[in-house]
């Protein structure tokens, strides 16, 4: 294997004037080989550019990823995804090796799709039981997220829930809407009209689920209440969580593969 030479061009022309050696080519490879011990010595760091790219850049969007990829793609690029939910990745190899033809893969460049924060935040809490106060928490801090019913309802019930935090539960009533919490009559706080709070059965979560991403996806979510140590209890449940991040990133995926015309293997 011919070894990069590392001193200065000058050292390097003065090493060849003293040894009178001869330049030497492996295909557009310039060498010399040390008269010292026979090894070959790479000249390429005194050619105007390098005979190859080697790079590997990321980017943050994957509108830039497909753009560097236009820039510098060959016949035989190819570009791979993994279909992690929470992150899933693309990475281009620019040098891709052909059908009979290796090449050096040496030039590729990556983009990482992040969970965007309001997307991490419902998923943290998914599948959790929130006490009275974290529920309200949530719901006060993620009502822009929530498109039905509308943040105003949904503000107005955290603030019962609030009012309510100290009270007693006396039951936990479910109809066709949702849920009806009762609240003991003898408590001095009163939550809502009559010591009652209506809370919806399901709500519509409309996020963008990876940073960067322009593309807002609405997620289903339902809703249990539960009575525990005479206080309610919330668990929210995203309807088909995986299979709504797996149809956001297969648009990515083709519309990767439109915008670049090549293959892209999951």
């Amino acid at each position: 294997m011919i070894t990069t030479y590392q001193n200065t061009e000058t050292g390097i022309a003065f090493e060849l004037g003293r040894s009178s050696v001869s330049i030497q080519k492996l295909g557009d490879l310039p060498f010399v080989v040390n008269p010292t011990n026979g090894n070959p010595l790479s000249l390429e760091s005194l050619l105007p550019a390098p005979l190859r790219i080697k790079a590997n850049p990321s980017f943050d969007t994957i509108e830039s990823f497909i753009e560097y990829v236009n820039s510098f793609k060959e016949e035989s690029s190819a570009i791979y995804a993994t279909a992690s939910l929470e992150n899933p990745t693309f990475r281009a190899v620019i040098d891709h090796s052909g059908v009979g033809k290796p090449k050096w893969e040496n030039h590729e460049a990556k983009t990482a799709l992040r969970a965007s924060e309001a997307l991490k935040i419902w998923l943290d809490r998914n599948g959790k039981a929130l006490d009275q106060v974290a529920f309200a928490e949530l719901l006060e801090s993620r009502s822009a997220d929530i498109t039905q019913p509308d943040a105003a309802e949904m503000i107005e019930i955290a603030k019962s829930l609030h009012v309510s935090k100290n009270s007693s539960v006396n039951s936990v009533l479910r109809n066709g809407a949702g849920h009806t919490i009762k609240f003991n009559s003898d408590q001095q706080v009163k939550a809502g009209l009559n010591g009652e709070i209506d809370i919806p059965i399901k709500f519509v979560l409309l996020l963008k689920p990876y940073r960067f991403q322009t593309a807002a996806v609405e997620f289903l979510v339902r809703l249990r209440v539960k009575i525990k140590d005479e206080h309610p209890v919330f668990v929210f449940e995203i309807n088909d969580l995986e299979d709504t991040l797996k149809r956001v990133i297969d648009a990515i995926v083709q519309d990767v593969k439109a915008k670049t015309n090549l293959p892209v293997y999951l």
